[in-house]
């Protein structure tokens, strides 16, 4: 028995997660007895279980048809088979050499079927299977719905097993928060959506003092409520929080008050809903805080009181304070004040001579004069003047000095004291104003700005002089300006006063009458400046609004074409359907593709191509007219919005209009040209509301439109949606099948009709689905359209058969030539022939081993000249170039001229009914005919007997291929088909007998 994956069951994670887990050797469950019942009930098995893995014993949590509790890996059919697939089926366990001495095969319960779903974590551990089994063997294996359910019910055994985890971890929170609950500083009060009390810990208790018998008997809250007004809780507190409490059900919203207790204690009480219709109720003893912040607010009334004692002194001795005594000429000052004049108090001047010679020397004499005539001339008791005083820094201030003389009781002056008050900024802040103002004048001039002054109470302006030439206007009533505002602007300007009355300042952008007659954008600022005073300036903004405006149709406009941008046209479809919502009118979107457009682009060139488009866009907005929006949103692809149309049919018909347009060709430097298109048809409110889901349905139906033959317009249906997306599905599906190397070749020999030797294979494209079998291109075909996903298949195909062809070779087969279809979208790709090559240079296989096959829809595409040139490129390689279903298509026999066909292969329809049918008879002659004639190998498909056979031996065929020789198998099988169908010199018409007839022959 093979014991290779025994291993795969040792892993310390796996064996970790079942630990975890604790599901080993634990009692029966309902719920995985269940999954058994079901599994064996669906798959119509007597033998179900499901089990797990675990050193070295395989372990049954339920088993229905079993007799035991556990079994060794080394007899365990699950050990030895999950590890293949998520879903393995083995029809006939005794055809199995792993199995066919296994005790639970030649014992009892005597299997013959088996089938096992295995069970594994997200991360992929293996834990165990979920199987069935039956005593007879089942060569059908499940059906799909019975593969389906056994995947199910592994991942409803996961759940669980999931469950049962969380279940303990819910378990260990719990306590977890209990404890939490006890030991946190707040007290905590849960209720449930019906008001009964489900939480409340001992700190809640305590602060609010509740009996705790009550409590503990899980009381509503109601009751609680009512106990709390019954012992007089809230007597002190605010009416409008004790009536709220009063009449407070479990419709409680969020919230956050304090109340004081009858103790003098201050609670916190917050209250927040919970997601389940409950409230939790917090309480916090907050006495503490409260006393804390209301010492911080006295303390800090005091030092705001103290804070403004302080200004006010400061503003009061804002100057510099002085004390000129007469007698011994001694000059003292107030040293808190000195340092604006960036003196420290020992270098202020100390005398009277000293802070005169302080004084500027322009200043000096006049200053002198002054005060001495001030002191002995009596002419009263106050003084006054100004002048430029030295600051302690070497720099000047312009000061204002007040003295006031004293005098003695005789009337003798003794001394002065006075103020030094700097009016250096003062003086600087005069001329900058005056700097400012003539500032403002010059720019207002260099700008083409207006400023003005409203008189709220008069209605007059006052305009600066610049008003005359931007407005032709000066100052004089609001309405003249007013009236020369454009009409559709007027409202902008009652707006602008109304605006900045209420909030202090406002601006708008209008249009206005120039005096040259030009229509011209004016920018208005207002600012408020009291009741019935507004300021503020008018400027011209033209240039900017035609920057703007030109901004605005670069962004939104194509610049070949002149239409809407995809950007401008999403904006023209939502309004659109934003105003069908209100209007009860419909809205149509148009997709137009415009055919062979690539074809002129490579042809004549993309200043061909620009013409076809700007003709196209000419005769789309002729044939729209003002029914809608004209938009080109990508190379060759327009866009209409059709807005306020009746319904579906003017849609569609208008649809049929733009063709009509767009079907007369156009001369282009001597050529005649054609702008004919493909249209997809959708419309709101017949199909989607959704701008992104109605393009989609647009984009369905201009693919129908393009499949069935271009030149036409499709409207959408849902139907094309199903298989538009059934495509999409299984290109997804494909694209993972081939990430995981599930698509493998199949073989099917051709055989020589002379002497029934195989002389090449046909290999087929199959599907290891995990779920769905073995599936072929009847299957996931489709993808054969998408170029991208049809290389990444051949490419994958290629390499698995160029593999094998280097296999058989190295074995010394004789396996003839191996051909691989590839379809039309494969030419899309002007390096195939060098790609296919270089992956057979790769497997070192010669060229004369290979052949390509293709349908006559190769030959009809639209890049011919690029075909040609890849099947040339085969065919100087060495590569054999197979015509495939030959008679079924529109290809004509200049097609096998034109193209390097090698040979002919005779669609299986003509041959079905050979013997029948004369006129098939006649055709396959025919064809045999031709082909020899034109030096061409010929293969009949589909032969399914020895009676075709003969008659195709009889007319010439050269090859035959169908099932009456042999299915499609495995590489594995194709050197036993060879040497099977070499070793025998039998007559030339004969089956090649399969390995299981064989092996009954030994």
């Amino acid at each position: 028995m093979n014991t290779e994956p025994r291993s795969f069951w040792r892993d310390e994670h796996r064996l970790a997660a079942l630990k975890a887990l604790d599901i080993l050797d634990t009692k029966s469950e309902t719920a995985f007895d269940e999954i058994t019942r079901v599994a064996s009930e669906t798959c119509g098995t007597p033998v179900a279980a499901v089990s797990f893995l675990e050193g070295e014993r395989q372990w049954f949590k339920s088993q229905i048809g079993l007799s035991l509790d556990e079994t060794s890996l080394d007899t365990s059919i699950c050990a030895n088979t999950i590890h293949e697939a998520k879903l393995v089926v083995i029809a006939d366990l005794a055809e199995d050499e792993r199995f066919e001495s296994n005790p639970f095969v030649i014992g009892p319960p005597s299997l013959r079927f088996y089938a096992v779903a295995r069970l594994e974590t997200p991360d992929g551990l293996l834990l165990g299977a979920v199987c069935v089994g039956d005593v007879r063997p089942r060569p059908q294996g499940l059906t799909e719905v019975q593969a389906s359910t056994l995947l199910a019910l592994a991942r409803a055994v996961m759940r669980e097993l999931k469950l049962r985890s969380t279940n303990k971890a819910l378990a260990e929170n719990t306590a977890l928060l209990n404890g939490a609950l006890e030991n946190v500083d707040q007290g905590i009060v849960m209720v449930d959506q019906s008001g009964d009390v489900v939480v409340c810990n001992q700190r809640a208790i305590d602060l609010l003092d509740l009996p705790a018998e009550m409590m503990r008997a899980v009381p509503k809250f109601e009751d609680v409520k009512r106990w709390q007004i019954a012992q007089g809780e809230f007597a002190d507190a605010d009416p409008k929080l004790v009536n709220a409490i009063r009449h407070e059900g479990n419709n409680i919203e969020a919230s956050v008050y304090e109340r004081r207790r009858p103790n003098g204690t201050v609670l916190e009480v917050r209250t927040n809903r919970l997601p389940n219709g409950g409230v939790v109720r917090t309480f916090a003893d907050v006495t503490a805080r409260r006393l804390a912040e209301d010492e911080r607010r006295v303390a800090e009334e005091k030092l705001r009181e103290s804070e403004q004692r302080y200004r006010l002194a400061a503003l009061a001795t804002s100057d510099a304070i002085y004390d000129w005594e007469f007698a011994t000429d001694r000059l003292q000052w107030g040293e808190s004040r000195l340092g604006q004049f960036a003196y420290e108090a020992a270098e202020a001047p100390s005398s009277g001579t000293t802070w005169l010679d302080s004084v500027h020397p322009d200043d000096r004499a006049a200053v002198e004069d002054e005060v001495r005539h001030f002191i002995v001339g009596g002419a009263g008791e106050r003084w006054q003047g100004e002048y430029r005083w030295r600051r302690g820094d070497g720099g000047y201030a312009y000061v204002r000095d007040r003295g006031y003389l004293v005098r003695d009781p005789s009337g003798r002056p003794v001394r002065m004291i006075g103020a030094l008050q700097d009016l250096t900024e003062a003086r600087r802040a005069d001329e900058a104003l005056r700097t400012g103002e003539e500032r403002l004048r010059l720019a207002l001039h260099a700008s083409n700005m207006v400023a003005w002054d409203l008189d709220l109470r008069t209605e007059h302006v006052s305009r600066s002089d610049t008003s005359v030439a931007l407005l032709g206007l000066g100052s004089g009533p609001a309405s003249e300006f007013t009236a020369r505002v454009h009409p559709d602007d007027r409202h902008k300007v009652d707006l602008l006063r109304l605006s900045s009355l209420i909030d202090g300042t406002h601006a708008a952008e209008i249009r206005y009458g120039a005096p040259d007659g030009r229509e011209i954008w004016l920018s208005i600022r207002a600012e408020r400046q009291d009741k019935d005073r507004m300021i503020g300036i008018t400027f011209d903004i033209s240039d900017r609004k035609a920057t703007e405006e030109a901004i605005w149709q670069t962004a939104n406009h194509d610049p070949l074409t002149g239409l809407a941008n995809r950007a401008l046209f999403q904006t023209r479809l939502g309004d659109a359907l934003a105003a069908a919502d209100a209007s009860g009118k419909g809205v149509g979107l148009l997709l137009l593709d415009l055919d062979d457009f690539k074809d002129i682009n490579d042809t004549l060139g993309h200043a061909a191509g620009d013409r076809l488009l700007v003709e196209t866009a000419a005769r789309l907005m002729q044939a729209v007219g003002d029914r809608g929006t004209v938009a080109r949103v990508g190379g060759d692809e327009f866009a209409v919005v059709l807005v306020e149309q009746p319904g579906l049919a003017a849609i569609a018909a208008c649809a049929e209009d733009i063709l009509t347009a767009l079907q007369p060709c156009f001369d282009y430097e001597g050529r005649a040209l054609s702008t004919r298109a493909s249209i997809g048809v959708a419309a709101f409110p017949d199909h989607h509301r959704d701008p992104v889901e109605l393009m989609k349905d647009a984009d369905i139906a201009l693919y129908r439109a393009k499949e069935s033959g271009r030149s036409r317009a499709v409207v959408y249906s849902s139907a094309a949606r199903d298989v538009m997306e059934r495509r999409v599905s299984i290109l997804r599906e494909v694209r993972q099948g081939l990430e995981a190397a599930e698509f493998i070749p199949h073989y099917q020999p051709k055989v020589s009709l002379a002497n029934g030797e195989i002389v090449g294979f046909e290999a087929l494209a199959r599907w290891r689905h995990p779920a769905l079998g073995l599936l072929t291109p009847a299957y996931f075909g489709s993808v054969f359209d998408d170029r991208d996903m049809s290389a990444a298949l051949a490419t994958s195909m290629i390499a698995q058969v160029a593999s094998d062809i280097g296999s058989w070779l190295e074995q010394g087969l004789a396996c003839g030539r191996v051909a691989v279809n590839l379809s039309s979208a494969d030419f899309s790709d002007r390096k195939l022939a060098d790609r296919i090559v270089a992956l057979l240079a790769a497997a070192r296989v010669p060229t004369a081993h290979f052949e390509i096959e293709v349908t006559e829809t190769v030959f009809l595409g639209r890049q011919t000249e690029d075909v040609a040139a890849v099947l040339n490129e085969f065919h100087e390689a060495g590569i054999s170039i197979a015509l495939d279903d030959f008679g079924t298509g529109f290809a004509s026999l200049t097609h096998l001229k034109q193209f390097p066909v090698d040979h002919i292969k005779i669609d299986q329809s003509f041959v079905r009914n050979l013997e029948t049918d004369k006129d098939d008879a006649a055709i396959v002659a025919a064809v045999v005919s031709l082909g020899r004639n034109m030096g061409m190998k010929i293969t009949a498909e589909g032969v399914e007997n020895a009676g075709q056979a003969e008659r195709l031996r009889e007319a010439g065929c050269d090859f035959g291929q169908g099932y009456f020789y042999a299915k499609p198998a495995f590489a594995e099988r194709v050197p036993w088909m060879i040497r099977q169908a070499s070793a025998s010199a039998s007559s030339p018409v004969r089956r090649i007998p399969s390995p299981r007839l064989a092996r009954r022959r030994v």
